[in-house]
C-alpha cells in the first residue's frame, strides 16, 4: 500500500507518506489552498536508496487543488508489482515556505458517499536549483493528533520547521522527468 507523503516521498511528496506524521487537518483549507505551475508534470526520485516511488505526476484538479499519482513498484517475495495510487493535493505558502498535504483518494462510502479524508501527509517543498525539489515530511515521531484546525497545524508548523529532527533528515529530491539526464543519477525507474 503506498503512503501519500514518500511524494510527494513526494511532490513534493510531496509526501510517499508512509514514514510521515498524519495530521487530522490539512496545511490549509481547501477553499485556500493554491496551485503551482512548477508542480505540473512528471517527476523521479533522484539518488534515494529507499525510494520506491518511480514517478509522481502531479496535475491541477480545480482552480485550487491538484491531483498527484504515484507510481511505484513493490516487491512481494522477489516478484514486482506495478502499483499506482491518488492523492488529492493541498498547498499553501506559510511564512515564505510550501508546504503540502496530502490525502489518498479513497472509494466512497456506500453508506453516505463521502471520502475519508481524517489523515493528511504533511511535507515541506523546497525548489532547489534546475528545476529539482526538495521533499521534506515532518517525522513519523513527530505527534500531530491533538492538532485540531488549520490555523493549530500552520503555527506548529512555523514554530518547529527548523526544530531536529521535525522534518525527516534528508528528504528526497525530485527531477522533472523530461528533465532527466546523465547529470542526475536516478534509483527510479520510469514506466
Amino acid at each position: 500500500m503506498w503512503s501519500p507523503l514518500k511524494l510527494l516521498s513526494g511532490i513534493a511528496t510531496v509526501v510517499a507518506f508512509a514514514a510521515c506524521s498524519d495530521s487530522p487537518v490539512p496545511v490549509v483549507d481547501s477553499s485556500e489552498s493554491m496551485l503551482d505551475a512548477r508542480l505540473f508534470g512528471t517527476w523521479v526520485a533522484l539518488e534515494n536508496e529507499s525510494a520506491d516511488v518511480a514517478r509522481i505526476t502531479v496535475f491541477p484538479f480545480d482552480e485550487q487543488q491538484m491531483v498527484a499519482e504515484i507510481v511505484g513498484l513493490e516487491s512481494t517475495d522477489g516478484v514486482y508489482e506495478l502499483e499506482s495510487t491518488l492523492f488529492r493535493v493541498l498547498l499553501a505558502e506559510i511564512d515564505g515556505t510550501t508546504w503540502i498535504s496530502a490525502t489518498e483518494l479513497s472509494e466512497p462510502e456506500p453508506d453516505n458517499g463521502s471520502r475519508d479524508e481524517s489523515a493528511w501527509a504533511i511535507a515541506r517543498l523546497d525548489f532547489e536549483a534546475d528545476g529539482v525539489i526538495l521533499f521534506r515530511e515532518v517525522s513519523h515521531e513527530i505527534e500531530l493528533d491533538g492538532i485540531e484546525t488549520v490555523e493549530g497545524l500552520q503555527a506548529v508548523l512555523v514554530d518547529r520547521q527548523d526544530e531536529q529532527g521535525f522534518l525527516d533528515d534528508e528528504g528526497i529530491r525530485f527531477a522533472r522527468y523530461d528533465g532527466v539526464s546523465t547529470r542526475y543519477p536516478t534509483t527510479a525507474v520510469v514506466f
